[in-house]
Order: structure tokens, then C-alpha cells, then sequence
């Protein structure tokens, strides 16, 4: 037996090895023998001040080429290689701002010349391009590297991908890589560059060349002073400039950048293309072209600038290759006694998008050979080996859309997987790029596909006539056909590993649940019920169709739902509405909203305390009111690195008691609005709508009377706004009273931006005597804002207000709690730190050492973390996660995110977990900064109140059964 055990240890060893080192090659039978590699990934890859190596984990087809996991690729054959890379940049989370570079590496070496920069702005994403033609003997290896250069160094960059909703998957790389010919230097073809930044004005200068990597059957000979290219041999060739666009170094120079191409000294059509550049930022403009060329023809590229400052910008970054201010790649493809079917078409007329995708028309034939074109479907009369580029103009109606273009491939009516970009739009327009390599049949159809993500505006790809310049398409299409000989390979898939969950043991019979989704649920204004794909820890309920929970066991519950809103591009903007939904019937005033602003995300929580009979169904909904309907919003579901996931909704539920001996408790809303002012006033309810037992209703001036001493649980949900027709902006200040002085640390900061509207929550443990009595009071800094009751169309009523209040035992014998909190403005970054509590505002039977919190009793607990968060000097802007840590591991599926935008609110963070006596729990936070410092604040600058930086409540449920409950779904 221990021999077979060391034997089995010796496969496992080896299996793991050979999972290490397999590689990425094309499996299936060739016909034309052309090799290529069509690759992508799937995965972030942040980058930093070193350059790390792209690597790639889908292979989208391949021939005869090696492909590692490493991110190497390398031909088995000997030629001339056409590759572009197409990396889609930006901060996980839209936060981050600075620059990207990428540049090649040739068998370990950094390749001269081969570096290019893009900027990363708020908010935004783009795809960066870089293209060469290379000639290579068998086993060269090739890698593509990347470094990133952000402004807050609490913050990330690097290439991301993305899921959209109903579209292909946005790889944070595309590699296209094809043999234009076999053997050596067989083909006319060039790369060249400048290493001169060259700036330009309103009348168009010549690009200029001064350096090359290869040329072989081309005249350059006047290229560094004229800038022309000479073709010797006549044929089909393909043209492609990236141009390093720029300001003039210390100038932050703003403006436009156009590129295009003139053929014997006349503008070629349709190959004009334009970048915007705001602030000095920089970036890689793309003009490509397929042309049909005879002998002694002379290219030139040609540039123009509406600013003096701008231009084609060269650089030199430290331990890293030289930045030329353009790339120029060129190879023929075919001549006359080798014809190639090829197509070069464009788009004389702008083209608007929207959520529900689009097919891109395409009215030019610019050049065609064996593809027709149908105004944009492009039909291939030849199987073969294809390089298809895509190259759209994006931008505004009238220059001031806000949002995201995507543009992807469609093959024969299905989306191609991996082939989605996105380009950001803020008021200027960028050439987005979308290409691959792939293996096309006879008859097979092609289109290429537009969406759009609006903020403002109505955005698209745009057609321009610039004064004396060569029109701008809308889009640029080029498509060529490959040829070689080459032989067959085989590619194989790591297996997946095994990520079974194992159940969790049922101590004791209180009854608890606490689910999750890690998938975004998108909505519109028809109602919509959440679902839960994760049910993270559950006893007492069952689950039926659609993930609905069923309660097993009667008694009293306290739920709370923490939504994460926001918009899955981050381009959304408007309102998400929740509300409950029992057996079937909406809940009356059960609904709340939230606003979202473009690039924010906040989380919506819903608290109820619930009498909860056998089969009781509660379902939640969501609505969603986007102020532009090219846009959409909902749940939003983060993959953070190095944390836990944000579920796009946490469910956390803890019974209290049973029916026949419920808990002390008292829910009071208010159906009215209560407007505030400078002076501090108490909350009143509504006299005759509230549930309750053992607690005194409200009285007229606001106070809950306790007739009982005893530990009690008190959280304050409102909808804080501004009244109707003002969008009045401020500060809403409110914590609990007792007996008429504020509870300490426990008091909260709330900014209304414009009118809107979001949940805010205070919540405390308090232990009261009898006759004490509790109130809320709040203040405002603009007379106009306040608590927001509302109704709304086909839903149910928003209440202004709900108090909820429930015993946890009594003095004497009160169940194990803590309320802790921080009187300690906190600071964040990008690397986790726990979250400091150096108050001890009650406990029982639970330690705190500075944050780090020991149970000491076994149980089912309901926790909750509430932080104020905001920025240093009001001015922030960012994003700040909150989560938990169990004896030192990240609690899954805890995360919450909070977006600053030079404002200031609750996050809440909650969960209800199964603890052992000696578990240790932990708040942990971190930050994506792209302005000033971000963290957990005890006030806002000039605030008259002071606030804690977080405030931690915990409490045991003191329930277990004493005998078996009737149960109707599981009778014997």
C-alpha cells in the first residue's frame, strides 16, 4: 500500500509538471498550409514599472505554430511574418490613470525601436495597437511585453478584459499572427519608423522615416528626407502606419491628430484617420490600407495637427526600447501571375449604435479581389488563411457623447468569440481596432458588428470631410488571403482542476442563510427578480426553481440585501429601484432607490425583520431607469485581484426566534418626506403603520420607549435626497439618541450630489434601561434636502424612512455582541490593510485587539461593517472595497465597493457566518485611487460633526430549538 501511495505521488508529480509546460498548437487538418496563430486571453494582466510578458490562455486557430503558456510564440517554419497585437488597456475597475507601453522581445532580447505608449484616462478603455513584419528562421521565440506608469500609485493599470452582456468576451489581448511567405526575403516588404518626433500644424506635412528593421525589394533611399516609400515590383501589397501621437514634451497640448496615406503624391481615399488628445495624453492613431500598386509607385504618409504642439511624438523611456514616432509596416501580397482574393472597403456615412448590436455597412469598394461585399457582408469566394482588420472612426453626433463603442466579428451569423474591443468616447473622437487571424471556407459570410454603452449623446462611428484632406470613413475594412506550405500539429488543453465545494457542518438548528451571484444582472424599467448562483452557507431553508429560498422553519428573521448597483460598462446612469415580493404579492412600501453615475458603483441595502410562516416566498426586485437608452444598469458583479469577489448581490439572514416566542421587536417606516435644516431635529413615523411586540410604538416627538432593560439592535435605513423639482446638493448628518444625547460613534455622513437619491444606514447596539427612550436625529447643510418618500409607477410606495429594533437579550443575560468602531480618519491603497477599531462600545463574550475580533462562543452571527467613506480633502475620486477575513483567509463572495467622487457615504459590508469559539474575524480594506487619498473618514472638511471612520456591529442569535417543527415538505 505505501508503495502504490508513492507511485501515485510520482503521477501526480509528473501530471503537474506536464500541466506546467504544455503548449498552445492548432489540432485541426490543413488544406492551404498557411501558418498563423490567432490568440487571446481571458484574464487581467496588471502590469507595473517592469515590463512583464502578455500571455495568452485561448488559442481562437493555429498552424504550425508554438504557442506557450508563457506567453512565447514561435514558427515552425521559416519566413516572412505579419503580427499584430491588439491590447485592450485600462484599470480593473475604470479607476486608474497614466500610460501603458508595449514593445517585442526577440529570443529574450528587447527588439530595438519596437516600443509604443497610450494613455489611460478616468474612466476609460482603449485598445492599443502595435503591428510589424518580420522575417524569422525556425525557433525564434517572440514575446510582447507591457509596463504601466500610473498617476496614484494606489491604483492599477494594465490589459483588461471584459464581459458584456449578449456579445463576445473582450480579451485583454488579441495577438494575430500569419506567414505572408515561405522561405527567405521571397516578397517585397519593409518596417520602418522615425526616431524624430515630428509636430505638425493645419496644413499637411510628409511623415518622415528615418530608420528601418527590415526592407527587402522596396526603395527607401528617400524615405528620411521625403518620406517616400518606393514599390519596385508591381502587386497587391498591404499598408499599415501606427503613429505615436502626442504633445510637444512640458506643453499638455490638447487637439486633433490626423493620418493618412498619398499614393504618387495624391491623397489616397479613404485612409484618413483622427485622434483626440486632451491634456498632453498620448496614444497609437492607425491608418492601414490594402492597395493595388505598380512598379515605381511612390507611398508617402501625411500628417496634420489643429494645434502647433501636437504631433508624432518619439521617446526614450528608461530600460525600455526607443518610442518612434510612427511605425510603418508594408508587404505585397500577391502580383499578377499570383493573384490573392483580398478586399479593401470602407464607410462613406456615420453609423449610430446602441445596446442591441448592429451590423457596420460598408457602401466603398476601395479594392477587391475573389470577396464580395454586400454592403457589409462580406462574402469569400476562396478557402484559405485570412487576416481581417477592422479600423472604425468612433465618436459623437455633435462631439459630446459620452461612453463606450465596442465592435466585434460575426461568421456566418455567430458572434466570433474573442474578437470584441472597446473604445472609450469622452467629447472626442479614436480609431478603434478589431482583427484576427482565421481559416475561412468557400461561401462563408463575414460582418463586422457595432454596440454602443451611452452615458450622453449618441455615439457611433463617425464620417468626416477635413478642409484639403482625404475624407475620414466612418470605418476601414482589410481583408487579405495568405499562402504557404507548411505541416500539420496538434494542441492540447491543460485538464481543469477539481473545484468541488465541500458541504459545511450544521452545528446547531437556528435557522440562517447567506447566498450570493457572482454574475451581473442587468434589468430595464419591467421588474426583474434577482437570482443567487452561490449559496456561500444555509440551514433551514429549501431551494426551489430559480434559486428561490423557502423557509422550513416559522419564526422571526432579520434579512439584509446588499445590492452592488452600477452599470457593467461603467457608463450607466440613472436609477435602480428594489423592493420584496412575498408568495407571489409585492410588499407594500418596500421599495428603495439608488442613483448611479457614470463610472460609479455603490451598494443599495434593504434590511427587513420578517414573520416568516412554513413555504414563505420572498423574492426580490429590481428596475432599472437609464437616463440614456443606449445604456444599461443593475446588479454588478467585480473580480477584484488579490481579493474576494463582489457579488453582484449578498443575501445575509439570521432567525431570531421562533412564532410562539418571538423576540422583542419594532419596525417604524414613514410614508412622508422630512426636509431638514441646520438645526438638529428628531424623525418622526407614521402613528398607525408599524409591526411590533414588546416595544412601545413611537411617540409624536420621535421616541421609541423600551419598557424592558435589555440589549437591543438598532438600524436606521432612509432614502436620502433632495425635494422634487430643486437637485439640491449637501450634507445630511444623523445618528440615534438616547435619552436625548447622541449615542457615541455612531453618527453618519451622507452627500446628496444633484438631486440623487440613495439608501443610507446608521446602525448601533444599545443597551438601554427601562423607560429610556431613543430617537433619530439628523441636520442637513441645504434646506432642501432630507429623508425622500416617493411613488413610483407600477411599484410599490418608497417610504422616507424605516426604523427597526429588536432585543438581544437582556442586561443580565444578554447574548454575545460588539459594537466597536474607529475614531480614526483610515487611508487605503491598492494592497489590503485591516480595518483599525480602537472603540469598545459594548461587549459580551466577543475580544477586540485594534480590529482583530475573537468569538468566544460558538454560533450563528450576523456582522456588519458600516464605513464612511471619503477622501482627504473632499476632492477624492476612486473606489474603496470593504470586506471580511476569517482567521487570516478572505471570506468569500463579503466584497463591497464604493465609489468617491468628492463626496461622502456609508459602505456597508454584512454577513451572517457559522463561528467556532476561538475564530478570529477581521474588516479589511483597500483603494483604487485615480485622485488625492481614499479611505475610511471621521469627518469631511468643514464639517460641524465629527463621525467615526467605522462603525462594527455583531450579535449571536440567541434561538435554538427545543422541539421538531412542523415542517409541510418533509411529512412522513
Amino acid at each position: 500500500m505505501a508503495k502504490q501511495y508513492q507511485i501515485l505521488n510520482i503521477i501526480l508529480v509528473l501530471f503537474a509538471l506536464s500541466s506546467e509546460l504544455l503548449t498552445i498548437e492548432a489540432n485541426d487538418k490543413r488544406k492551404d498550409g498557411v501558418a498563423y496563430f490567432q490568440g487571446s486571453s481571458s484574464k487581467n494582466q496588471i502590469g507595473d514599472l517592469k515590463g512583464k510578458v502578455a500571455t495568452y490562455n485561448k488559442n481562437d486557430g493555429s498552424n504550425d505554430f508554438t504557442a506557450s503558456y508563457n506567453g512565447t510564440f514561435e514558427a515552425k517554419k521559416a519566413g516572412v511574418y505579419f503580427t499584430m497585437f491588439a491590447a485592450q488597456i485600462a484599470s480593473p475597475q475604470r479607476v486608474g490613470k497614466g500610460d501603458i507601453h508595449m514593445w517585442m522581445q526577440q529570443s529574450g532580447k528587447n527588439e530595438p525601436n519596437s516600443n509604443s505608449i497610450q494613455s489611460v484616462d478616468y474612466g476609460s478603455t482603449s485598445v492599443l495597437v502595435y503591428a510589424t513584419v518580420f522575417q524569422t528562421p525556425v525557433d525564434c521565440t517572440f514575446a510582447f511585453l507591457y509596463s504601466a506608469y500610473t498617476v496614484n500609485e494606489c491604483t492599477s493599470l494594465g490589459l483588461i478584459a471584459t464581459r458584456p452582456e449578449h456579445e463576445p468576451l473582450v480579451p485583454s489581448i488579441i495577438i494575430s499572427t500569419v506567414q505572408v511567405s515561405s522561405g527567405t526575403n521571397t516578397i517585397p516588404y519593409a518596417q520602418l519608423f522615425s526616431s524624430k518626433t515630428q509636430l505638425g500644424n493645419s496644413n499637411s506635412d510628409v511623415v518622415v522615416l528615418d530608420g528601418s528593421s527590415a526592407v527587402n525589394k522596396l526603395d527607401i533611399t528617400t524615405a528620411e528626407k521625403h518620406g517616400i516609400i518606393k514599390y519596385n515590383e508591381a502587386g497587391v501589397y498591404f499598408l499599415i502606419a501606427c503613429a505615436q501621437v502626442g504633445s510637444a514634451k512640458d506643453t499638455d497640448a490638447s487637439g486633433e491628430v490626423h493620418l493618412w496615406m498619398r499614393l504618387n503624391e495624391k491623397d489616397m481615399p479613404n485612409s484618413n484617420t483622427i485622434k483626440t488628445i486632451r491634456n498632453g495624453n498620448t496614444a497609437v492613431l492607425v491608418s492601414q490600407t490594402v492597395v493595388k500598386l505598380e512598379a515605381k509607385d511612390k507611398v508617402q504618409l501625411v500628417f496634420s495637427t489643429t494645434n502647433k504642439e501636437l504631433g508624432l511624438i518619439a521617446s526614450k523611456p528608461k530600460n525600455e526600447p526607443l518610442v518612434p514616432g510612427i511605425l510603418f509596416s508594408t508587404f505585397r501580397l500577391s502580383n499578377e501571375e499570383n493573384p490573392i482574393a483580398y478586399a479593401q472597403l470602407s464607410s462613406s456615412q456615420s453609423q449610430w449604435g446602441c445596446t442591441t448590436p448592429k451590423i457596420v455597412k460598408l457602401d466603398n469598394n476601395d479594392g477587391s479581389h475573389h470577396i464580395k461585399n454586400n454592403n457589409g457582408v462580406m462574402e469569400f469566394e476562396e478557402s484559405g488563411t485570412y487576416f481581417v482588420m477592422a479600423a472604425a472612426q468612433c465618436g459623437s453626433d455633435d462631439d459630446d457623447g459620452v461612453g463606450d463603442v465596442r465592435m466585434w466579428l460575426r461568421l456566418n451569423g455567430e458572434d466570433m468569440a474573442d474578437s470584441n474591443t472597446i473604445q472609450t468616447v469622452e467629447k472626442d473622437t479614436a480609431v478603434l481596432v478589431c482583427q484576427t487571424a482565421v481559416e475561412l471556407k468557400k461561401g462563408d459570410k463575414l460582418e463586422v458588428v457595432l454596440a454602443t454603452d451611452v452615458t450622453q449623446g449618441t455615439l457611433g462611428l463617425v464620417a468626416t470631410k477635413p478642409h484639403k484632406e482625404s475624407a475620414v470613413p466612418s470605418i476601414i475594412v482589410s481583408v487579405f488571403k495568405s499562402t504557404g506550405s507548411t505541416t500539420n500539429s496538434e494542441w492540447t488543453e491543460p485538464e481543469k482542476p477539481n473545484d468541488k465545494e465541500h458541504d459545511k457542518e450544521i452545528i446547531d438548528d437556528v435557522a440562517y442563510l447567506q447566498a450570493s451571484s457572482s454574475k451581473n444582472q442587468l434589468t430595464e424599467s419591467s421588474p426583474k427578480a434577482i437570482t443567487y448562483n452561490k449559496v456561500d452557507s444555509l440551514n433551514g431553508y429549501s431551494t426551489v426553481t430559480n434559486n428561490t429560498f423557502l423557509y422550513e422553519t416559522p419564526g422571526y428573521y432579520f434579512t439584509v440585501y446588499g445590492a452592488q448597483v452600477g452599470s457593467a460598462s461603467g457608463n450607466g446612469k440613472g436609477e435602480i429601484h428594489m423592493w420584496t415580493r412575498e408568495n407571489g404579492a409585492d410588499v407594500l412600501m418596500s421599495n428603495s432607490l439608488q442613483a448611479v453615475e457614470r463610472g460609479s458603483l455603490s451598494v443599495l441595502i434593504y434590511n427587513s425583520l420578517i414573520k416568516a410562516p412554513v413555504g414563505r416566498e420572498v423574492t426580490v426586485l429590481i428596475s432599472a431607469y437609464p437616463s440614456n437608452k443606449c445604456s444599461s444598469l443593475g446588479l454588478v458583479a467585480v473580480d477584484v485581484r488579490h481579493e474576494p469577489l463582489v457579488p453582484s448581490i449578498i443575501r445575509s439572514e439570521i432567525q431570531l426566534s421562533d412564532i410562539d416566542h418571538p423576540v422583542h421587536n419594532l419596525v417604524l417606516p414613514s410614508s412622508k418626506t422630512q426636509l431638514g435644516s441646520s438645526n438638529s431635529k428628531a424623525i418622526t413615523y407614521d402613528q398607525d403603520q408599524f409591526t411590533g411586540i414588546g416595544i412601545p410604538t413611537a411617540r409624536s416627538d420621535g421616541s421609541v420607549k423600551f419598557n424592558e432593560s435589555g440589549i437591543y439592535f438598532v438600524i436606521f435605513s432612509a432614502q436620502g435626497g433632495s425635494a422634487a423639482g430643486t437637485r439640491a446638493s449637501g450634507e445630511i448628518y444623523l445618528g440615534p439618541q438616547l435619552n436625548g444625547k447622541d449615542i457615541p460613534n455612531s453618527n453618519i455622513i451622507h452627500s446628496v450630489r444633484s438631486g440623487s437619491d440613495r439608501v443610507l444606514i446608521c446602525q448601533s447596539i444599545v443597551k438601554a434601561k427601562a423607560d429610556d427612550k431613543l430617537q433619530i436625529a439628523f441636520s442637513t447643510t441645504n434646506e432642501d434636502i432630507g429623508l425622500i418618500a416617493a411613488a413610483s409607477k407600477n411599484e410599490p410606495f418608497v417610504l422616507s424612512l424605516i426604523l427597526t429594533v429588536f432585543e438581544l437579550g437582556t442586561i443580565n443575560n444578554p447574548v454575545p455582541y460588539a459594537q466597536l468602531s474607529s475614531s480614526q480618519s483610515q487611508w487605503g491603497c491598492i494592497i489590503p490593510k485591516k480595518v483599525d477599531l480602537n472603540n469598545n462600545d459594548g461587549l459580551h463574550r466577543i475580544k477586540n485587539n485594534g480590529g482583530i475580533i475573537e468569538f468566544e462562543e460558538p454560533g450563528t452571527y450576523f456582522m456588519m461593517g458600516a464605513g464612511q467613506v471619503g477622501s482627504y480633502d473632499g476632492k477624492g475620486k476612486g473606489d474603496v472595497h470593504l470586506w471580511l477575513r476569517l482567521n487570516g483567509k478572505d471570506v468569500a463572495d463579503s466584497n463591497t465597493i464604493q465609489t468617491v467622487d468628492g463626496d461622502t457615504t456609508v459602505l456597508v459590508c454584512q454577513a451572517v457566518i457559522k463561528m467556532e469559539a476561538g475564530d478570529k474575524l477581521e474588516l479589511m480594506f483597500s483603494a483604487d485611487v485615480a485622485k488625492g487619498k481614499l479611505g475610511f473618514i471621521t469627518s469631511q472638511p468643514e464639517s460641524k460633526e465629527k463621525v467615526p471612520s467605522m462603525v462594527f456591529s455583531a450579535f449571536k442569535s440567541s434561538y435554538t430549538k427545543t422541539s421538531k417543527h412542523y415542517n409541510k415538505y418533509n411529512e412522513d
